[in-house]
């Protein structure tokens, strides 16, 4: 029950502050990210297959790829990444949340052509 309520609890707030949508987790119903969520984070019988495969002969994993989730629940999220990008954009909402870092970083990588790295960042002399 604990377990519950905080995975319910944690589910609310990544999807508050980053998607900018109510998953309505505490409305008595199963929510689409809900319901996600949870194959998300539930490994697969394959993939637990493969994993002990891997690990005896790990060889394999040269030749073999491991998908944790299950077919579809990671293009769930990422869709859904993409419509709180192209919303944000449109109606050029800024919130300081983690989305909107995600987005200024890639806007900064756009106009200066390379990407900079943390410490070149904090190494490069500050103008202005």
């Amino acid at each position: 029950m604990l377990l519950q309520l905080a995975a319910r609890f944690t589910i609310s707030i990544v999807s508050s502050s980053i998607y900018n949508v109510d998953p309505k987790v505490f409305d008595g119903e199963e929510s689409e990210i809900l319901k996600r969520s949870q194959t998300f984070t539930t490994p697969t019988k394959q993939f637990m297959f493969v994993f002990l495969l891997t690990t005896i002969y790990p060889f394999l994993s040269d030749y073999v790829k491991i998908s944790f989730s299950k077919p579809g629940a990671a293009e769930f999220f990422q869709a859904l990444m993409i419509e709180a990008i192209k919303h944000r954009e449109e109606t050029k909402l800024q919130r300081i949340d983690y989305l909107d870092h995600l987005m200024t970083l890639r806007n900064k990588k756009e106009i200066s052509g390379k990407r900079k790295g943390f410490a070149e960042q904090l190494l490069e002399p500050k103008l202005g």
